[in-house]
């Protein structure tokens, strides 16, 4: 804590007590305390020897013991954080990439990263009088999840999605070289499926069929035919 006594009299000398059993002289003494309520005073003698006191309460508030435990989801690209510390404080995360979440303010939170790579992930958390503390990992993003597979008997069904990368919508094209049955799934990295088409027959041809998202991230396109199967990663921005 910093004390400021503006311009005392020439002569005066400045007594500080700060309520812990410390004291200084001084005008702009700097002190150390442990978090706490305390009663400073200050006492002015001046030339002639004549005093005045003043008394004033400081409170000294904790400062929060950063640190954050996390786990991965299964696919790998889930981040999920949780502070080790709780209470009435501010919590900012910075997940090590350019993306700036201004929602990013709780003690506990999921982020998906879009790409495999490591991450600097920090934490801060600050107190009521704006004292702040860091802590930080390093993650590293692995995507286990769902895996291109254009080996299932190429030629009697293809599969292409286009464009890709996408702003929340895209387009997938399929070709059936004979009549079929097909189905498409788009599955999210946390394993939530969503039935695109169903069909029981198709006659051979192409078909289009339009794909939107929630939100951006990582999905997987998987078209299954007769026993036959294909699986397409989109990215969403």
């Amino acid at each position: 804590v910093l004390f400021f006594n503006p311009a005392p009299a020439t002569g005066d000398t400045i007594h500080w007590s700060f309520g812990d059993g410390s004291t200084a002289t001084g005008s702009n003494p700097v002190h150390i305390y442990a978090p706490g309520t305390y009663t400073v005073t200050q006492t002015v003698v001046s030339y002639f020897g004549c005093s005045v006191a003043y008394s004033q309460t400081v409170y000294v508030a904790p400062l929060p013991n950063a640190s954050f435990t996390y786990t991965l989801s299964s696919s790998g690209s889930v981040l999920n954080v949780s502070a080790s510390v709780s209470g009435q404080f501010h919590y900012q995360w910075s997940w090590g990439h350019a993306y700036v979440g201004m929602a990013d303010t709780f003690p506990s939170m999921s982020h998906t990263y879009i790409n495999d790579s490591l991450y600097h992930v920090i934490l801060t958390v600050a107190n009521s009088q704006g004292c702040s503390v860091k802590a930080d990992s390093i993650v590293n993003i692995h995507h286990t999840g769902l895996t291109t597979d254009n080996s299932a008997s190429p030629g009697h069904i293809s599969l292409s999605i286009s464009p890709n990368p996408f702003t929340l919508a895209s387009v997938a094209r399929y070709t059936l070289t004979s009549p079929r049955p097909v189905k498409l799934t788009l599955t999210d990295l946390l394993g939530r499926e969503t039935v695109l088409e169903d069909k029981a027959m198709l006659q051979a041809g192409t078909y289009q069929l339009p794909i939107t998202v929630p939100a951006a991230g990582v999905y997987y396109l998987r078209m299954t035919s007769a026993g036959e199967v294909i699986v397409k990663k989109l990215m969403s921005f």
